[in-house]
């Protein structure tokens, strides 16, 4: 369905040296640059992060447990190998907002 696993992986096995995660770009960007010597610096900004009522910042409450099975089916691989979980406290890659799914 959405499996892109084929950007990542070599006959199954994750062969990816480094994740930038979008949900936390400007740190993983900087981990990365730091990685192969190159200062990698954006800034960090929320995408419509202004224009969200505050009490509709959970995207989780979106989610029932019907789409959280939908999720989970058609992103196992990419939940699998990037860590994302719908109860985790913080995103994979130090973000401080919960992950996607589990």
């Amino acid at each position: 369905m959405l499996d892109q696993s084929y950007l990542y992986t070599i006959n199954g096995v994750f062969r990816a040296d480094s994740i930038i995660y979008f949900e936390n770009i400007a740190a993983s960007l900087e981990q990365v640059g730091k990685e192969i010597g190159i200062a990698l610096h954006l800034p960090e900004e929320h995408s419509k992060g202004e224009t969200r009522l505050a009490q509709s910042r959970d995207w989780r409450s979106i989610y029932d447990q019907e789409g959280r099975d939908i999720v989970r089916i058609a992103c196992a691989g990419e939940i699998r190998h990037f860590g994302y979980d719908f109860d985790a406290a913080v995103l994979p890659g130090g973000g401080d907002e919960p992950a996607i799914a589990s």
